[in-house]
Order: structure tokens, then sequence, then C-alpha cells
């Protein structure tokens, strides 16, 4: 029965328990034996116990779970309890059994704990009659609290409204239960006392860490259809809802409702999501089913939050480049529309949803930021899509792992292979936003009147554990630098052997040995010979203070390789010269092979016979992992075993790669960087997730990603953020002035900044869709200053102050209107007739001083978009942010 139903009630409470019941034996009962007979075999089997559930009077097997209640000693279609859990699991929540009859809905309210001091209350409402199993109809969770027992508060708020309100409705006929999601907005902003809490539970005679628990609410039910006393049709949750065809396959006959999605490569739409309106189950496809579809979980009503959000970039090219493009940045302020023209609907995500991320490219090279920045999104939206169902914290962080994961592939695949990029990213959901960064970016967390937080921490090689890591696949780390052919010159001979033992990338490397070398080599005293000769330069009492830990390093890496050598010669002499030729080779190419190369290594010409030649050579290093304990030996043939296969990969290649020489780089994590991932991955691609961010009223928050060295000293992040509160671009604009000064050599920076607050939380939210437009009649009285730059799109412009072609860059223009806005600052905008005077470009500035910049009233259609949409969100007597046209840069006062 449609707790949300359309139309008026039509039925007694009696007579919708009859039609339930009608419904559940004609469509329901064999399938609810079928599925607790396989459950209950599935547990017997394990259990080793044979089960017979047609006769429920005899006793299940001790093994039998009940899946309604959690207990064991019964049938569930036998259970004592009726449904009464008193508290649930989430693998429990998604195979809740609601009795018919009942008639109604069914709250469960409990108290999730998601950190050691963060819990969050939740209410979940369940249909009564929904098939075999019911789950979620619609999920509402309170705010984050540090104790238990105030979000226990929350939770006795969100059921009381549930059950005082319920079935709330709205203008169209659909209930959904607004008190209840009003009172989640209103606890946005509530602070619990102990007395409120003492005062709640004198009120329900229990404690507060007791009230999960079920309440009944009343029904209500559709309109039945035309000749069908016994039909009820429900009304599916979310939007994109519609009606099936008669030519549309569904699980079986019935009137449904389908979800459809348009295929990336054909553009055709195809269901992907059923629902049934007379029983209120969902489905979607399975091929493991013998039905070919299996029970869902109902869709996520999306919620749209008054979360309001600015945000802007700012990038400042390297200084002796200044027309390379090393950083891109990325701002998509409506998801949801961007997924629906990449045919990839973001229908049931939470709204607003925006997605802003900064790409910062290595080895003085912006190709694989290109790369990623063009198809990040690619990636993510797809995954976003193809979920129907409400997303939790860890989910969304999953998410943007799994997508670095996805992307890191596909980089490697492309011309920019050999490139990288390192990369902070931000999504927005709702009133939540999941951060990640990679390599040497980062995201910094600021809120007012508190000190800027760094949430995530650049991945550069100063931690051991990293540096041990690196050491362990080959790579090696000098002079703070992550590479795999570091061999720069020393200041002398013993300094530059132990660089040199430090980053061999095998155990050949380490020795110096050739394959050549081991076939003279008769004994093994001849490479313990070659071993003490090495080890007498290189001891740590050999050397001074200063190279001690270095000189540690490398005598026990010489040590490990002089064994793993014996070892591999006592098994196989032919052997150890294959794998040594293969080594010695790739280490000829650093670590960067060309097709031609690649067939050299593997003695083939032609990409056919390369699988061949892999799979004969692999069996001859394989012999040297025979015989025992092969542990130190591992690593080398592992290596060896790589190489044949990404030579086999390089030969599919026609075009060549880069000659990019020996390029290290400072960061352990990044995308891309072919050549330090492969045969070992001395830099990885696994991004840092932190917690995710929540936007409360009352508590404005600003998001700083920023590129390696983009924010330069954090005692300055929050000073200029605060000064340019809401005006995103000029702050970023700042923090990469002041970051330029602290990078040596004026690399690239670029910096991406986002405001985010919450406008009026008790203020209910009606979906885009219903909301009519009330802001075309705008007016705004605004003065501004113009500043053009060569760059500007009209290079002829007749409003323009002078006749003389403007010179500046994009950022000469930027810097010098960021000096005009903290002199306006400084004086709380009183002297913006002089400095527009003085300033302004435009030829409004030679008017009447008291109407310096007069732009006169600005409607929707009297000035170009970003000037409306700027003017639009200005409050009187407020400076806007630098706002760029097609004549140049802008900065507008608005005065009316």
């Amino acid at each position: 029965i449609d707790f949300r139903g359309q139309g008026s009630v039509l039925m007694t409470s009696h007579q919708a328990n009859e039609v339930g019941r009608k419904r559940k034996q004609k469509t329901s009962k064999s399938l609810w034996v079928i599925q607790q007979e396989q459950e209950a075999l599935k547990e017997t089997r394990a259990g080793g116990n044979p089960a017979d559930v047609s006769s429920l009077h005899k006793a299940p097997p001790p093994t039998y779970t009940c899946h309604r209640c959690g207990q064991r000693g019964h049938w569930i279609q036998a259970c004592p309890t009726g449904g009464g859990l008193q508290r649930y699991s989430d693998n429990q929540l998604d195979a809740i059994s609601v009795p018919v009859g009942r008639g109604g809905a069914r709250v469960i309210v409990r108290v999730r704990q998601e950190a050691p001091e963060a819990f969050k209350a939740e209410i979940t409402i369940f249909l009564a009659g929904q098939g075999i199993s019911d789950s979620a109809a619609m999920r509402v969770r309170g705010p984050k609290r540090e104790r238990e027992r105030i979000a226990a508060m929350d939770a006795l708020q969100l059921k009381r409204a549930a059950v005082e309100g319920a079935p709330g409705r709205d203008s169209d006929g659909t209930g959904e239960y607004q008190a209840t999601r009003k009172r989640q907005r209103e606890l946005l902003h509530l602070e619990w006392t102990n007395e409120d809490c003492d005062q709640a539970e004198k009120e329900e005679g229990l404690p507060l860490e007791e009230i999960v628990r079920e309440v009944d609410l009343p029904a209500q039910v559709a309109k039945p259809s035309s000749g069908d006393e016994d039909a009820v049709l429900l009304r599916p949750t979310g939007p994109g809802w519609v009606q099936a065809g008669t030519m549309t396959a569904t699980p079986w006959k019935g009137q449904w409702f389908v979800h459809e999605r348009q295929e990336q490569g054909t553009g055709k739409h195809h269901p992907w999501l059923w629902f049934d309106a007379r029983t209120g189950g969902y489905y979607i496809r399975s091929d493991s089913a013998a039905s070919g579809y299996v029970a869902a979980t109902p869709p996520n009503a999306p919620d749209v939050y008054g979360v309001v959000f600015r945000g802007g970039s700012s990038y400042l090219p390297p200084t002796e480049a200044p027309a390379r493009k090393d950083d891109v940045q990325v701002v998509l302020q409506d998801l949801p529309k961007t997924g629906f023209l990449l045919k990839s609907p973001l229908v049931f995500l939470d709204k607003p949803a925006a997605f802003f991320a900064v790409f910062d490219g290595l080895r003085d090279n912006g190709a694989a930021a290109d790369f990623c920045a063009r198809n990040f999104h690619k990636h993510l939206l797809p995954r976003l899509s193809l979920r129907h169902t409400a997303w939790e914290d860890f989910e969304l962080a999953d998410v943007l792992s799994e997508t670095f994961s996805a992307l890191d592939k596909a980089l490697l695949s492309s011309q920019a292979q050999y490139e990288g990029c390192s990369v902070a990213v931000a999504l927005l959901v709702g009133n939540r936003v999941a951060t990640a960064a990679i390599g040497g970016a980062s995201v910094l967390l600021v809120r007012k009147g508190e000190e800027p937080r760094q949430l995530t921490t650049p991945h550069v090689p100063s931690l051991p554990e990293e540096v041990a890591r690196i050491e362990r696949n080959g790579g090696c780390v000098v002079d703070g630098k992550v590479g795999t052919y570091l061999l720069s010159p020393q200041p002398d001979a013993q300094q530059e052997e132990i660089t040199r033992i430090r980053c061999a990338t095998h155990s050949f490397a380490v020795l110096g040995l050739t394959p050549e070398d081991l076939a003279e080599i008769k004994d093994m005293k001849d490479v313990r010979k070659n071993f003490r000769k090495m080890s007498l330069q290189i001891h740590p009492d050999k050397v001074v203070e200063s190279l001690r830990p270095a000189a540690s390093q490398a005598f026990g890496k010489l040590d490990a390789a002089c064994e793993a050598i014996e070892m591999m010669l006592s098994r196989h002499s032919e052997a150890t010269r294959v794998l040594a030729g293969i080594l010695r080779r790739f280490d000829q190419c650093s670590g960067i092979l060309t097709p031609a190369e690649a067939g050299s290594l593997l003695g083939v010409s032609s990409v056919a016979s390369a699988p061949s030649a892999v799979n004969s050579i692999s069996r001859t290093l394989h012999l040297l992992m025979q015989g025992g304990d092969s542990e130190a030996v591992r690593p080398d043939v592992n290596r060896g075993l790589r190489i044949l296969e990404d030579a086999a990969e390089v030969m599919k290649k026609v075009a060549e790669p880069p000659a990019l020489g020996r390029r290290p780089v400072a960061v352990t994590r990044a995308m891309g960087l072919r050549d330090l991932k492969t045969p070992g991955a001395a830099v990885t691609c696994k991004p840092d997730c932190p917690d995710v961010v929540e936007v409360s009223p009352g508590s404005p928050v600003a998001l700083v990603l920023a590129s390696d060295g983009g924010v330069g000293p954090m005692a300055d992040v929050g000073p200029v953020v605060m000064r340019h509160w809401g005006r995103p671009r000029a702050a970023a604009l700042q923090l990469n002035r002041a970051a330029r000064k602290e990078t040596p050599g004026g690399k690239a920076v670029s910096t991406t900044c986002v405001y985010l607050d919450y406008d009026d939380p008790l203020q209910e939210v009606e979906p885009a869709a219903k909301r009519a437009r009330t802001d075309d009649g705008l007016q705004a009285r605004v003065r501004h200053i113009l500043v053009k730059h060569k760059d500007a799109k009209d290079k002829v412009d007749p409003m323009g102050r002078g006749r003389v072609q403007p010179t500046r860059t994009l950022q000469e223009a930027e810097g010098l209107l960021v000096e005009v806005m903290d002199e306006l600052l400084a004086k709380d905008c009183s002297n913006f007739s002089q400095v527009c005077r003085r300033v302004s470009e435009c030829q409004t500035a030679d008017g009447p001083l008291q109407s310096c910049g007069d732009l006169g009233w600005i409607t929707r259609t009297s000035a170009e978009d970003p000037v409306v949409s700027a003017a639009s969100t200005l409050k009187v007597g407020e400076l806007s942010d630098i706002v760029p046209t097609t004549r140049g840069l802008h900065l507008l006062y608005r005065v009316g």
C-alpha cells in the first residue's frame, strides 16, 4: 500500500488488508517459499544438516537464521515477533519483511556511528505489502554529532515528525513525508543540551539510546485501476519513470513502470530499472537469476538542499615559458546537466551537485593534466549514474578512488602515458562534499573563525615507509626526487658508488654483473669476491658520519643482491643469464621501450610472435623459482616477467614513445608516469580520500584545491580566503601570487577556491523542475571598473576609453584588478569613484564623479550573461568577484 499514493482514500483499513492478502497469495506465496528454502539450504549445507522447509512444524536446523528478527530457532514464516526487531544491521535493512495485513508503513529509527566521535540519526520508512522483501523507501539522516546521546535526540525528533506528520502531501498530490524532511533541516542548526535530553527521556519513559523501535503509520492507498477491484496501483520513488509499453520486456505480466537509460555508443534508450505497480517491488537485471531479474532496493528520492556555492580558479604559467599550460582546472557547477549531455543522467542524486578539480602537470609538461581534465568526469559520471540508491559518505570516497584508478589505466594507454600529473578534486552532492588528492596537489578546508586545515597530505618522498616501498619496487629516492635511473654526478667516488647501488633496479645492477660476467663465473667464490671488494668501499664503518645512513642502506642492498645471485646460479645458470640480459637491456633503454627495442628484447620481429616468445622466456625464468624458499630471487624474477609483458604490449603500438630521458619526479603517487609504474610500481595512483565535509546552516566553509606549491605559506591562506569571502577567483589569484613568491624557479601554480553556505535551511526547497522563475524581473543598479587585456574576444570596443590596443596579458590584468580590489576593500568601497576614474578603461569612467563607471539598471537582456549573473548575486553595497566578458575583466559594485 503506497503511503505516497495519489487521489483520495477509497478503502478502509480492513478492505486494504484483504486486498493485500489476496495479492500476496496470488503473486508472492510460491516465490516467498522458494526464497526461504534457498536461504535455509544455503545455511544448512554449511552445517551439514538436511532441512525440510515445507514442514514448518519441524524445528529449523541450528544454523538457520530468521531474516526478519535475526534470531535462530524458528522459521521466518513463524516468527513470533511479527517483525518486532529492536536493532538492525545494514544488511538486515535491505531484507526487512513487513507482514501483510498490518496496514500502512513502518518506520525504523536508529543511530549510526561513522567514526569514533561521529554519530548520525537515521530514519528508514518501509512500505507494507511490497512483495517478498521490503526495502527502504526513504531514508532521512540527521546532522553529524560528537555524542551518541545527542544523535539519539535527533532520531527521536525525526520519529515524532514521521508519526505526527505522516503522510504529508505536496501540491501535486504525491506524499513525501515533508514533515520529516522539514524537521531534518531544522536539526541542522539545533544544538541539544543535557536538559533537553533528560526531558525527552521523561516523555518517552526510557533512555534515548533505546529509542530504536518500529512505528506503524496509517495507510494511504491509490485509486484502483478500472476493471480490477483487487488492483492497488502504486507509484515509484524518484523522477523519470514511464509506464511500460506493450512491447517493453518486464519480469512478468502486470502493471509496470520502467526507468530508461541512454546507451553511450548508440544513444538508444533501454530500461534498466523496473517497478511493479501492484506489489511495489523494484527489480534490476541479473544474469545469475533464473528469471533474469532480482529484487532491488527502492531508489533514492533526491532531496534539494539549500546549499549555495561559488567556485573560481586561477593559473599562473611558469616564468620561463609563459605560453605553456602545465596545469588545468575544471569547474562543473551543474553536474546533472553535464550528465544529461553525456548520456549519464543523475536523476537519483541529491542536489545541488557540482565538481571541481585541479590537475597539476609533472615533468614540465601538461599533456597528462589535459588528458585527465578532459576525461575525469567521463569516468565519474557513469559511476554516479549507475547507482539509483542513496550514497553513503564512504561510498562517495570509494567512487572517487575508483575513478582515479580507471582514469590512470586509460592514461597509461594513451599518448601521454610517460607524462604525469597530480590531482585534487571535490565532489558536491547535496550538503556533502567528498574530496580526494594525489601527488603534490592538496585540499584545504577553511571555516570562519578557525585556522585552515589541510584535509590531504601531499605525497612527497619524505616518509620512510614510502621510501622503503619505492626501493622494493626498483626505484630510488635521491635529493627528494623519485626515479629509477638517478645516476647524477657525485662529489667523490665513494659517494657515487653508494648512490649507484641505492639506485640499482635489480641484483645484477647492484653487483655490476653482465650476462658475459656471469658466463665466466666458475664458482660461487667469484660472486663473494666481487661482494667483498665492493663492501670495503661502501661499508658504514668506512665512510664519514654524514654518509652512514645511505651507506647502511646500500650495504644491506649489496648483501641481499649477493645472496640472490648465488641462489639463482645454484638453481639454473642459463636461466640466470637470460634474466640478467633482459634486465640489462631494459636498463639501457632507461625503462622506456620502443616497439623496435621491445622486439629485440623478445627476439621477435612481428607482433603475432610476441605472445609465444613471452611464454617461452617465462618458462625459463620460472626455473629460478623452483627449489624451496625463493623470496630472495622473487623480486628480480617478477621484474623480468613484468618487463616481458610490457614489451609485448609496446610492440602493439605504432607510435614511438617520446625520448624523455631520465626525469625523476618529486612525488610518490601520481597519474601516469608509465616508466615509474612498469615493471615496478615505484609510483602508485592511490589517492587520499579524507572524511566527507558537511555544509550546515550557520557554518559556511571554503575549500582550496591547490597544485604543488599553489597556496604559499599556510599562515597566509586564512586571511586571504576570509578577505575575499564569496569571491573565489580573486582569492585563488591572491593565493597563487603568494605561492609564486615562495616557489623556486617560478614553476606553474594553480588554485581553485570554492565557497559553500546554507541558504535558509527552514525553507521548503522544491525540485528544480517545479520551481517557477521568479527572478526574470531582475533590476540592479551597478557601477563597474573595466580592465582590458590582449586575449579579450572583442578587439574593437566602441565603448572603450582610448583607442590604444591593450598589450597586457590575462594574468597581468587579473593581478591589476586584485590590487584594485584590495584598495577598495580597505576603505569599504567609499573610494570607488576615484579608483574607477583612475583605472577603468570604459567610457563610463569619464562621467560625473558621483556616477563614475555607472552601467545603469541591469536587466536580463541589457548586459552579457556573466555581468547579469554576477549582479543578481550581489547585495547593495557589495563588490563582486572578477567577472570576465568579451570586453575584458570587470569589477562590479551594486548601488541599487
